[in-house]
């Protein structure tokens, strides 16, 4: 199969997406395989109650088969385009990484095999200061934001870049074969690895619910089997399965009821004095 990296600076995001769109016939014909530095869609959160519940789980990262780390994209395209603007001659990833690692390629194996296109997305003073000068354009003669339609120019880059395609697919082709290696990659599409499914969950207002019922399960938990306990009247201890409570014997009244006391007889006088007290 034919590769198909894209390079682009944040500003021509836009632009990309519109090339992208008109691409796609191509790349369903020829079995295509566009890269292009770009960060994959952000995966879908879930509701606040879910995320509670289910802090462990992490939503799926999509698969990016066509978007993967320039170092991977940069060593095995065969077409480059490169969308020249201010926003490109202004970043350093695509002057210090990407254009060198593309000419690089280019010079290893040739234009038969490895092709390098700067697209003109506006006009900017890429002829002076990119190291793209030397090569030849692909699409419009003027930039992109200056065709009138603007799809006119989308058109005639597809249209330029089709014999392109089928050029280097057939010369591709002849290689692999002197190599003896098997053709089937040139007749059928790429394999996309499709993300793993994201968690459906119930409604966010079960969520709620659920969240509720789990707080309130580990508050009662605590205030029963954790909490100190404070007790109101009469202290009784928890004793430990072995200990038995003390045995209270009953109180019964004595055997005989007790007899009375008598009492020593009251004297009317004092005691007499010895002889010589008065």
């Amino acid at each position: 199969m034919i590769r198909i990296y894209i390079s682009h600076a944040p500003g021509d995001t836009k632009t990309l997406s519109t090339l992208l769109e008109w691409l796609k016939p191509l790349e369903e014909k020829y079995f295509l395989r566009i890269w292009y530095n770009g960060p994959p869609p952000r995966p879908q959160t879930l509701p606040l109650p879910w995320n509670i519940l289910l802090f462990w789980y992490s939503p799926p990262q999509p698969s990016a088969p066509f978007r993967p780390d320039p170092p991977e994209a940069l060593g095995q395209s065969h077409i480059y385009l490169f969308l020249t603007s201010h926003h490109a001659l202004a970043t350093p990833h695509i002057n210090q990484v990407e254009i060198p690692a593309a000419t690089a390629r280019y010079h290893d194996l040739g234009p038969a095999l490895v092709r390098i296109f700067p697209v003109i997305v506006s006009p900017s003073h890429w002829k002076t200061y990119s190291r793209l000068a030397h090569f030849a354009t692909i699409g419009p003669k003027k930039s992109l934001t200056e065709s009138q339609p603007k799809e006119e120019g989308f058109r005639e880059l597809a249209t330029q870049l089709q014999p392109v395609i089928e050029n280097l697919r057939r010369n591709w082709m002849e290689r692999y074969h002197q190599d003896g290696l098997p053709l089937d990659e040139f007749s059928r599409p790429a394999p996309k690895g499709l993300p793993a499914p994201a968690l459906s969950p119930l409604p966010g207002w079960l969520g709620w619910v659920l969240v509720f019922l789990l707080f309130y399960s580990v508050a009662n938990w605590y205030a029963t089997g954790c909490a100190p306990k404070i007790y109101h009247g009469d202290y009784k201890p928890l004793l430990a399965p072995e200990e038995q409570n003390p045995v209270e014997f009953p109180r019964k009244p004595p055997a005989q009821s007790p007899s009375p006391v008598q009492l020593p007889p009251e004297r009317d006088s004092l005691p007499k004095q010895p002889d010589g007290i008065e």
